[in-house]
């Protein structure tokens, strides 16, 4: 048998590593994980139970309006530095468990498809995602939590089966408690300002304790979920049967080798959702400048103030989800562009203008990131319709002034939100303002979201044939 002629053109050969897509992962322990959240979550309840002893104890504000008696100047400060102190560390506390809740979550859901269910109702992304969208947060959490519970007892039983499984009733009491404790306090800032003080101050004590009580409810889902999932874990003795892990040197990449193409697909799902969240809110703070507009036209009227005071309270009642969803969208944005620009690299555009961590620090350092995070997205764009026809010419498409507008939206509303004027002889033209920022910002918005599915489907098209 003659042997195979060699194409002296070809490529040098690459042994690749042996695909693992497709092997289902290994499960992995959460006692440590759990303990870890029921610490964090022990912490925070402590720091809300006592800033409601302080404020609906014997000698908070409750019992003072109940008695009407008036606080002195030493019980405001003191109460004051109780709020404070206990009001920070709540805030950490509430951070750390929020970071923890959620891996852990992704870890028990992960576990379940390595115990062998593959038609689980949420992915582990869906089972963090989710808790962010609004209405449907108001279900679909319970749903993930109750799918965690079915599929943890159904494989302590061996059966791979959730249909059928009985579902106990603290999850459901769990997640009513949590429920009833916002909408009570929700509603009683919305009415406040129609209220009796004593009354407004009893129903937050109450929206409180039914908090308080989520809060114990939730401890407890933790700790059934982590000992059925351990009990589960060892039964099937997967601990012991995965192969030894090598030390944490050697799986690290050694420095110079090239990174590997990795699939956007997942970052650009994600990214798109926290995007439409943030649209979201915008779209309700625009609809609270039209109010204020409208009642800036109209001036004084009977009901004007009644209802220029329900749009502040309810802008106040939005500000903490439209933080929550701006942070997320642009976390997920810096990861995003972070994993374009390193395939860009994979794919052997090694002379880029702007490395992988550069395309980070260049959202991040001041005056800087007035045009570096411009010419970052254009040299994506670019180069990744450049990776897409297998060559290095760099073409100036027709689209690409859509960057330059998406630019122009980001930095004239971040202008108009910075320098904002708050009274003065500028004070009329406020609601306006409001309503050219909202809009700038819903371009940009709009704008960000062409962008990011024009340079994924680039990007896909160029990994199509990298082996990964």
């Amino acid at each position: 048998m003659t042997e195979p002629t060699l194409n002296p053109y070809q490529p040098p050969r690459v042994d690749l590593p042996p695909a693992t897509a497709g092997l289902p992962p290994a499960a992995k322990p959460v006692a440590a994980l759990a303990k870890a959240l029921l610490v964090a979550l022990v912490l925070h309840g402590l720091g809300r139970a006592i800033v409601f002893w302080a404020m609906y104890g014997a000698d908070g504000p409750r019992s003072q309006l109940s008695a009407g008696d008036v606080a002195t100047a030493a019980e405001q400060v003191r109460l004051t530095r109780i709020v404070l102190i206990c009001g920070v560390t709540g805030v950490v506390s509430f951070a750390i468990s929020a970071v923890l809740w959620f891996v852990w979550l992704v870890r028990c859901n992960r576990n379940l498809r390595a115990f062998g269910f593959e038609h689980l109702q949420f992915s582990p992304a869906g089972a963090v995602l989710w808790w962010f969208v609004p209405l449907a947060n108001l279900l679909r959490p319970f749903q993930v939590m109750r799918e965690l519970w079915q599929g943890s007892r159904a494989a302590v039983d061996g059966r791979l089966s959730l249909f059928g499984r009985p579902m106990p009733a603290a999850i459901v009491l769990w997640w009513a408690t949590l429920m009833i404790g916002f909408a009570i306090q929700y509603t009683t800032a919305w009415f406040v300002s129609g209220m009796e003080p004593r009354g407004a101050v009893s129903l937050l004590a109450l929206g409180e304790c039914f908090k308080l009580a989520a809060l114990a409810g939730a401890c407890w889902l933790v700790l059934e979920i982590s000992r059925l999932q351990s009990q589960a874990l060892s039964d099937r003795g997967e601990a012991s049967a995965s192969a030894p892990r090598p030390p944490w040197r050697t799986r690290l990449r050694r420095r110079g080798d090239p990174p590997v193409w990795l699939a956007v697909t997942a970052f650009e799902r994600a990214l798109l959702s926290a995007l439409a969240v943030l649209a979201l809110t915008r779209l309700l703070f625009l609809s609270t400048a039209l109010l204020r507009l409208e009642i800036a036209l109209k001036g004084p009227h009977p009901g004007a103030f009644a209802r220029h005071a329900s749009a502040e309270q309810f802008e106040q009642l939005l500000v903490p989800f439209a933080a929550l969803a701006l942070v997320l969208a642009f976390g997920l944005w810096l990861a995003w562009a972070f994993r374009c620009s390193r395939n860009l690299v994979a794919l052997g555009y090694d002379e880029l203008d702007f490395s992988p961590t550069a395309t980070l620090t260049a959202w991040l350092v001041p005056v800087f990131n007035l045009i570096r995070p411009f010419r970052v997205v254009d040299e994506l764009w670019r180069v990744s319709e450049a990776a897409t026809r297998g060559d290095d010419e760099l073409r100036d498409d027709p689209l690409l002034a859509q960057v330059k507008l998406w630019w122009l939206c980001v930095l004239a509303s971040a202008v108009l939100a910075i320098f904002m004027p708050s009274g003065g002889p500028l004070a009329t033209a406020v609601p306006l303002l409001a309503i050219v920022r909202e809009l700038l910002i819903l371009a940009a918005v709009g704008f960000g979201v062409a962008l990011v599915r024009e340079i994924s489907r680039f990007q896909t098209q160029a990994g199509g044939g990298v082996h990964h």
